[in-house]
């Protein structure tokens, strides 16, 4: 079969157009996306650029803030207990029970509660609830105390009931405890007294058991009076 010069010429031309097209979509056009993404990926940088460098012109700002915020911190921390100990709130309410004097009847512990902070510092509390009898102007002073103490602590609730037979004020009261506990610092133990025992050795040294021989030796040695008295009866008959 014979090609004519028209279908000739025709072939050539869509050869031509295959030549000049098929490189375009091949290897032109992708590079084309890959410029605009690389150009996108540009503009996105030039703005993190920008915006880094707006942030280092403000550095010193930023800086004085973190070091005003830090020297803040301290001086929080400072108003606070560096750490709470069961014995030293018993200790704490018994020094109170004495001073203003408030008669402490019962003191129910809750459980401690730990918040952290940051990796250096770990926020403490506790609640304590205590039942009380006192004269109204003793419970007023000790209220007034706990909000001005050194160490943060308050008192969350408080209930009151006059007894008319006494005169006094009695009800109960919950006394909240605040401390920032670190590897560094750590809390005192508040000074307990020593128990006088009277001379035992253990507290409950009257209550311990006699030993059957020393239990023997008293049955013999004891007289009652009805046995001497018949004794001597014998004696003169």
């Amino acid at each position: 079969m014979k090609l004519s010069d028209r279908d000739k010429k025709l072939i050539l031309g869509i050869l031509l157009i295959a030549i000049i097209v098929l490189p375009i979509f091949l290897f032109i056009r992708p590079k084309i996306d890959k410029i605009k993404e690389l150009d996108n990926e540009l503009v996105t940088l030039n703005d993190r650029y920008n915006y880094l460098k707006d942030l280092d012109t403000k550095r010193p700002f930023y800086e004085s803030e973190i070091a005003r915020l830090n020297e803040e911190r301290k001086d929080l921390v400072k108003g606070f207990a560096k750490g709470i100990l069961q014995e030293n709130t018993i200790m704490f309410l018994r020094d109170a029970e004495l001073s203003f004097p408030i008669e402490m009847s019962a003191e129910n512990f809750g459980a401690y509660e730990t918040t952290v902070v940051d990796s250096e510092l770990t926020a403490l509390t506790t609640t304590t609830g205590v039942s009380y009898e006192c004269d109204y102007t003793q419970i007023k002073d000790f209220i007034d105390y706990i909000f001005t103490y050194s160490d943060k602590m308050t008192i969350p609730n408080i209930s009151m009931k006059y007894n008319g037979d006494t005169g006094k004020i009695n009800g109960s009261f919950d006394i909240s405890e605040f401390a920032f506990i670190n590897d560094e610092e750590q809390v005192e133990q508040h000074p307990i007294p020593k128990i006088d025992r009277g001379g035992n050795e253990a507290i409950f040294a009257d209550q311990l058991p006699v030993l059957e021989g020393e239990e023997e030796e008293e049955v013999v040695v004891e007289e009652t009076p009805a046995e001497t008295e018949t004794e001597a009866e014998t004696t003169e008959d």
